[in-house]
């Protein structure tokens, strides 16, 4: 890693644990959609690293790719989907960090 290389804002391993520990508390979603969740973000988890990147975890561009995997799966009303982006969105901003 060089002196100028700029680290995309990402969402780790832990952050995702840390979405999902948040849509447990909020009660507002089902063990079958925050499974689905799990596994949409979980493989882009394995797809980053595999792609060789010094920095494992979701970006910003999956984060819009998994929302719309989310919309397309019908298993999410509006609200939870935003619900969901909001997480996102704000674990991404926070690097990591809740």
């Amino acid at each position: 890693m060089g002196l100028f290389d700029v680290i995309k804002p990402h969402i780790s391993s832990r952050g995702v644990d840390e979405v999902m520990s948040e849509l447990s508390r909020r009660g507002a979603f089902t063990d079958t959609q925050k499974k689905f969740v799990r596994a949409v973000l979980e493989t882009d988890l394995d797809l980053t690293t595999s792609a060789g990147s010094s920095e494992r975890g979701v970006d910003e561009e999956e984060i819009k790719e998994a929302i719309g995997r989310f919309r397309g799966s019908k298993l999410f009303s509006d609200g939870q989907i935003e619900i969901l982006e909001e997480l996102l969105r704000l674990k991404l901003r926070r690097h990591g960090m809740f």
